[in-house]
């Protein structure tokens, strides 16, 4: 689509055209007198000719606001009557003049295509024609002389060069050439325009003024032309601006249309606040009409809005033209007529922009809002269900792992450790290392067949390794296996694995030796009972009694067990009728009666689910039973294991990207306060909302934490101070007093600062929270080196221990190994991310941490970091958070909030500042400036840009351009390595989002204070 700086820069530039053409009119007076009345009517009809094209582009310039199909329409409309121009007319569409669009004439005239370069060979008909340019004098005109070219390389308009064109058969053209530059909205040259009059004949006819009146015809002729072109153009433009309009008002239609019937609430007020539409969702909501609302209601004089704090909110929008997002509780107190369904308010999250007119004057202003009650109350009962899941997940007996399309381990349960693994040892493992040798064939069988059966479930049987007190000796597994390659969260193979050694060496022993049955049968870990030909139960082993609660006396006959096992009538039935089916289809086919599954009431009157196989021994008949109650269950649990892992999922994703959205808040937010003296009153709000910000900063980084995020950046520190500013930041105005006993020589560590910080935090706030009455937080740090027989499950080696002691309440015995799951509390405010947050946080760090307590006595919580053998760096002394310069600084970001935030802070600190929305326009605008000799001092990347080039790959190919360029890579997903390592990869420095102007300031001080 043209632009439309480009077509005001031809318009202007004709006009000089013309203009010019008006004095070479006055400077030809004398020849004119020699040619007479013709020639003056020729020249009048070739201003004619310019004024019509100008008139042209007039109209192009006033469709800029048509559609992108009209404007293709009007451009074949120019290239039309380009074509009915008798003149050759050149479009040169970049610097270099490679590419050329000619109207019919230049085509006739020389063969041109478009593509060919004016300043060298052109073609005609498939074969190489070299044109000749001389000048007045007969010299040879170069390439770089030709007007087009010199308008380029001047920047201006080239006037009246006349030359002639010399063909290889010796025919000669006279004309007379112009050309104009063509500027972008950059004003940057991006090509030129060139009209060269033929003026052959004029030359004839100089020689010949007897044949005046020929020319004559020939002008005549011409203006006529024109004329009828400029009647075409006039009615193309009518029929144009019909359609456009008719265009508009069916888009206009359209609007309204989306408007009524959006589920969101939506009104529309003008300038000042007062409403001048609302959809039927607003009214429905409202309870309100439009005679109540329309005209009536303006919302910058609503105490209601006022009394909820919305008001300054709203007056942003209409003062400054800023877009605004909020969320707000209604009651029936607020507005009576709201329907409130079955709850007693409702919230709702809503979005308030302006409209601005083409002058940039505020218009109108739009708010709609959406009812996300439900969503809240929603996300609140899944919070109380996952408690519940995690803990069915800690207790599930079978082992459950779930497997790649490989065959490689890609997790597992905690029954894992029943095998003497720890659960993340055992990732990345091969299945078959765990598989006997003699049985790996039969179970890569299976193995293939559930690949290529997804959904459908196979069981198998094999032998696996022993745990580490007996690696000789081999267990035996019972596994089913089902394949899942579109469950979210898996992808793979779900196999769900028990031990069932005991049950084969049970069932070999039996085959083995009849005289030992009885003995078999007695200590079986399997319930157990042989019955006779009648069907009565002649034996029960230990197993069933100590399972079911039957003896032999209590089920001797097969009536009893029926009554006493299957009480309900029609259930008894049913099983009854399904085992009597399975004999008669075993007896037919003289194979094993199938296994039976069915519920069992046992003696306690509870239900039990068992596995029922029954063995043939002749006249006696010996069953076998299996309790599968907890395997039932953990087919339960699995399902919430899987949602369990997907709410983690979600969980990240949503605090990334809320991390991005506080990156605009906190860094707005501190630009503002920055601009503000202390006793200004916006001060204190905007303060009040950046502690609100930052206490939601310090929620995302509890739920990155949670969904395995928030890799910590790390830095060489000693951490007494930082210690004791966190705990007596937290005390603060409590009835609370920390005590201190720090080492004044204590080992440096590699740490997070903000990370350490929040432990320290956590932990004070509930040392103070558990004390209501008062009393004292003992704080002690000193060195330590742990040996294996210490018991800590670290490496050998140097640490630091940090020891926290309250007086508190204490914890209960059967609480405090849940305190560090997810989502647990005992609070009934607390959110249950702050102790697993800790424990995350310690873990990242390769460190431990531990617990003890009593109730009424208190809490004492060891926390154990690697001791590093770094100095301390120097960015851990505070640096001054003001910070002035000069330079270029690019910003690349794909989020335009951002960028517009960094560009106000850094142009307040001196900065000049450019816009990259991805890696690619970066690396584009870093090598133009460094050929311009302005070059950057400085690029910011956004490590991730979806759908583009990110920053890792932009800075390697800056890199390449420029060794020496220094950049800083910025990213809300602080788990990259590259965040924590960027240094191996290139950039001079990290600032994780959000960040505040202090925080950007102090980083830039290091970086230009170690340049210079």
């Amino acid at each position: 689509m043209p632009e439309k700086p480009i077509y005001e820069e031809l318009k202007l530039r004709i006009w000089e055209l013309e203009k010019d053409k008006y004095n070479r009119k006055e400077a030809a007076k004398p020849l004119l007198e020699r040619f007479g009345e013709t020639a003056q009517s020729f020249f009048k009809g070739l201003m004619i000719f310019f004024l019509l094209l100008t008139g042209l582009f007039t109209g192009l310039v006033q469709a800029h606001d048509l559609s992108e199909e009209e404007l293709r329409q009007r451009n074949e409309e120019l290239s039309s009557v380009l074509n009915a121009i008798p003149a050759l007319v050149w479009i040169a569409k970049d610097p270099e003049c490679r590419v050329i669009t000619g109207n019919r004439y230049v085509n006739e005239m020389f063969g041109v295509d478009d593509g060919a370069n004016v300043s060298q060979t052109t073609a005609k008909k498939g074969q190489a024609v070299k044109i000749i340019h001389l000048k007045p004098d007969g010299t040879e005109l170069l390439a770089e002389e030709l007007p087009m070219q010199q308008s380029i390389i001047r920047g201006e308009a080239v006037l009246n060069v006349e030359f002639t064109y010399l063909f290889p058969d010796g025919r000669k053209v006279f004309a007379i050439g112009n050309a104009v530059p063509l500027f972008d909205e950059h004003n940057r040259i991006r090509g030129s325009v060139g009209a060269f009059l033929d003026i052959t004949k004029i030359k004839q006819s100089s020689a010949r003024l007897q044949k005046r009146t020929h020319i004559f015809f020939i002008a005549a002729g011409g203006f006529i032309v024109v004329l009828c072109l400029m009647i075409i153009v006039l009615a193309r433009m009518w029929q144009i601006t019909k359609r456009a309009e008719a265009a508009l008002k069916t888009r206009e239609s359209f609007l309204n249309r989306i408007i009524d019937q959006s589920p969101f609430a939506i009104w529309i007020s003008d300038a000042k606040g007062t409403l001048q539409r609302a959809n039927p969702a607003l009214k429905r909501f409202l309870n309100l009409t439009d005679e109540q609302l329309v005209g009536k209601y303006n919302v910058l004089d609503d105490k209601i809005v006022e009394r909820k704090g919305l008001l300054p909110l709203f007056r942003t929008v209409f003062e400054e033209g800023k877009t605004v997002s909020f969320s707000v509780e209604w009651d029936g107190n607020d507005i009576p007529n709201m329907d409130l369904k079955d709850s007693k308010s409702v919230i709702v999250e809503g979005t308030m922009f302006p409209i601005h007119n083409s002058k940039g004057e505020l218009t109108s202003v739009v708010l709609n809002w959406i009812d996300i009650t439900e969503r809240l109350q929603a996300e609140k009962s899944l919070r109380e269900s996952e408690e519940k899941h995690r803990a069915l997940i800690e207790n599930i007996s079978d082992l459950i792992l779930i497997i790649d399309k490989n065959g490689i381990n890609v997790w597992s349960s905690p029954a894992v450790r029943q095998y003497g693994i720890e659960p993340e040892d055992s990732i990345g493992r091969l299945f078959d290392e765990f598989v006997h040798p003699d049985d790996l064939k039969k179970i890569r069988k299976i193995w293939d067949e559930a690949i290529a059966n997804p959904g459908k479930a196979y069981t198998s049987d094999h032998r696996a390794t022993g745990t580490p007190e007996k690696p000789e000796t081999w267990m035996y597994q019972h596994n089913t296996i089902v394949y899942l390659p579109d469950t979210p969260g898996i992808d793979g193979a779900v196999v769900v694995s028990r031990n069932v050694t005991e049950q084969k060496l049970a069932e070999e022993a039996l085959r083995e030796s009849e005289v030992r049955f009885k003995k078999m049968i007695e200590q079986s870990p399997l319930p157990m009972v042989i019955t006779d030909q009648n069907k009565d139960i002649t034996f029960i082993n230990n197993k069933f009694t100590e399972l079911f609660g039957y003896t032999l006396d209590d089920v001797s006959t097969a009536e009893e067990w029926w009554v006493n096992a299957y009480p309900d009538l029609k259930y008894r039935t049913k099983v009854q009728n399904s085992w009597m089916a399975a004999i008669e289809k075993a007896e037919r086919n003289k194979t094993n009666i199938e296994m039976q599954v069915w519920d069992i009431t046992i003696k306690d009157r509870t239900k039990r689910t068992s596995e029922f196989n029954m063995v043939s021994l002749g006249e006696f008949s010996l069953i076998i039973m299996n309790d599968v109650t907890e395997r039932k269950k953990n087919s339960l649990q699995l399902q919430q294991i899987q949602k369990l892992e997907a709410i983690g999922t979600l969980a990240g994703g949503i605090a990334h990207d809320f991390n991005n959205m506080l990156g605009v808040i906190i860094g707005n937010i501190s630009y503002s306060l920055s601009q503000l003296s202390q006793d200004n009153e916006l001060f204190e709000v905007l303060s009040d909302v950046q502690e609100g910000a930052k206490q939601a900063q310090t929620l995302t980084q509890q739920l990155l934490t949670f969904s395995k995020g928030g890799e910590p950046v790390k830095k060489t520190a000693d951490i007494n101070k930082l210690i004791k500013e966190s705990a007596q930041f937290i005390v603060r105005g409590a009835n609370v007093r920390c005590e201190f006993e720090l080492s004044e020589n204590l080992f440096m560590v590699e740490v997070d600062l903000g990370q350490i910080n929040q432990v320290i935090s956590n932990l004070v706030i509930n040392a103070n929270q558990a004390m209501p009455h008062g009393g004292f937080i003992h704080i002690k740090t000193e060195n330590t080196k742990i040996e294996t027989e210490d018991n800590i499950p670290l490496p050998d080696g140097q640490y630091i221990k940090i020891v926290i002691v309250d007086q508190g309440i204490g914890i209960s015995e059967k609480q405090l190994s849940n305190i560090f799951d997810p989502f647990f509390t005992t609070k009934q405010k607390g959110s249950g991310l702050g102790l697993s947050t800790v424990y995350s946080i310690i873990q990242k760090h390769n460190g431990h941490i531990t617990v003890y307590s009593e109730l009424e006595k208190g809490t004492v919580f060891h926390i154990y970091i690697p001791a590093s053998l770094k100095d301390a760096e120097k960015t851990e002394i505070k640096l001054d958070n003001a910070h002035q310069g000069h330079g270029k600084i690019l910003i690349m970001d794909d989020q335009e909030s951002i960028m517009k935030m960094v560009g106000r802070i850094l142009n307040q600190m001196g900065y000049e500042t450019t816009f990259a929305i991805d890696g690619s326009q970066a690396v584009e605008m870093y090598k133009e400036a460094q050929s311009s000799e302005k070059s950057f001092d400085l690029v910011i990347l956004d490590l991730t840009v979806p759908g583009g080039m990110g920053g890792l790959k932009t800075v390697t190919e800056l890199l390449i351009i420029d060794p020496n360029v220094k950049a800083i890579v910025s990213s809300g997903y602080s788990n990259d390595p590259i965040m924590s390592n960027y240094e191996d990869y290139g950039f001079c420095g990290v600032v994780p989002k959000p960040y505040t102007k202090a925080q950007l300031a102090e980083l830039l001080n290091k970086i230009f204070n170690e340049n210079n």
